[in-house]
């Protein structure tokens, strides 16, 4: 929290009709759009950003990740408690996975996939974002595979979390070139590892109907 490596959305976690009136109060306040999602979850499951001024038709219309301000204020007031959400500001930038490889708190290897549409991916090395990542590495101290993922706003990039695991997508990253699952099992034999950063180029990870595309 007392940080100054990477900004992080202003957020709060709730539990009561009360603390989501004052954290969406407090979201608004810091100049961001609301979104909600639970605090335990895979991938996008339960996350909604919050519409203002919709009517019932505009609800029809909506996307599986969108509800309306009033329809959630009735579903969360028919609960005296409810298990813990989290409230956080919208990040509505493309979404920047970066996967990686450490040793003891020293960043190895990592790639960027950048998210840009459902099918496909960018993948590079983005030496930028890459001084924030090792920072983070240094900071926590993080070991072996792990993914950190990223958000843009306003041009400013924002920490959206951190897996202390590799990805589900680290089978992307490899296709730059750098083979992440043998690095990590040599550093876990204690063999030598090298990054190889300096050594690829970026490519396209295109998805067609489950089958993977790799264009240069």
């Amino acid at each position: 929290k007392n940080s100054s490596i990477i900004k992080v959305p202003p957020f709060k976690v709730i539990s009561t009709y009360n603390e989501f009136v004052e954290g969406y109060k407090y979201i608004k306040d810091n100049g961001f759009d609301v979104c909600i999602k639970p605090i335990v979850g895979i991938g996008a499951e339960g996350f909604k950003v919050i519409k203002e001024n919709t009517n019932p038709l505009d609800e029809l219309a909506f996307s599986g990740y969108k509800i309306s301000l009033e329809h959630l204020k009735y579903i969360l007031k028919s609960e005296n408690n409810f298990p813990e959400m989290l409230l956080s500001g919208v990040l509505p930038g493309n979404e920047l996975s970066v996967d990686c490889l450490a040793c003891k708190g020293k960043l190895i290897d990592a790639v960027t996939r950048i998210k840009s549409s459902r099918f496909v991916q960018t993948v590079k090395i983005d030496k930028t974002l890459n001084k924030q990542v090792e920072e983070i590495t240094k900071e926590l101290k993080l070991d072996n595979l792990f993914n950190v993922q990223f958000k843009m706003k306003d041009n400013e990039i924002y920490l959206l979390e951190i897996n202390t695991r590799m990805s589900a997508g680290i089978f992307k990253s490899c296709k730059i070139g750098i083979n992440f699952l043998r690095k990590a099992i040599m550093k876990e034999l204690d063999k030598e590892i090298q990054s190889e950063m300096d050594k690829v180029s970026d490519v396209n990870v295109i998805n067609v109907e489950n089958t993977t595309v790799v264009r240069i």
